[in-house]
């Protein structure tokens, strides 16, 4: 017999949707923990293969898409300390490569369906809940993977200077960890 703490009085205040892909398993918990600042009992994961691919194309997964939709919307019924849901998609996914029509070709279709996802799952949650989206790419050989925050709106944007963010605003939406390869 194995005996371990339970959570009993942590209230989660985030729900975060993101792929099962092992290869990035390690850099969306590191992403979780570090850049968000997020502790082990202030998030709910839901993982499923595709992350957000199941919001932005309910045509294509209708089944997949409804249940992805009623479980989010009981965990914001039943958790009211939830106040922000993560959508996250990754390049090179291998649920795109193989389930989504006409995407064996294209690597960038799981990054421009990330604000899909946004826009068909906002009003099917309560105004209280703040919902971001953001896109990982491993970006050398070593395995480093880039968090890129996508925005719904251009006015929802971090300010630039000249075009250019800020060195400290740039460090705060990339948050760069080393996959679990």
């Amino acid at each position: 017999m194995h005996r371990h703490q339970a959570a009993l009085n942590e209230e989660a205040t985030t729900l975060v949707v993101e792929c099962a892909d092992r290869a990035y398993r390690k850099a969306f918990l590191e992403f979780r923990l570090k850049s968000l600042g997020l502790s082990e009992g202030e998030y709910y994961v839901l993982k499923v293969f595709g992350g957000a691919a199941w919001l932005a194309r309910p045509e294509e997964f209708p089944e997949r898409y409804k249940i992805l939709v009623e479980d989010i919307q009981w965990a914001c019924e039943e958790f009211k300390s939830i106040t922000k849901i993560i959508l996250k998609n990754h390049h090179k996914c291998l649920f795109y490569r193989h389930k989504v029509k006409n995407s064996s070709s294209d690597t960038e279709l799981a990054r421009r369906d990330v604000p899909i996802a946004y826009r068909n799952l906002r009003p099917l949650v309560p105004d209280r809940i703040d919902i971001q989206m953001y896109y990982a790419r491993i970006i050398n050989p070593q395995g480093e993977v880039d968090f890129e925050r996508i925005f719904s709106r251009q006015e929802d944007e971090p300010q630039k200077t000249n075009g250019v963010l800020k060195p400290e605003t740039k460090q705060l939406l990339l948050g760069r960890t080393q996959p679990n390869l």
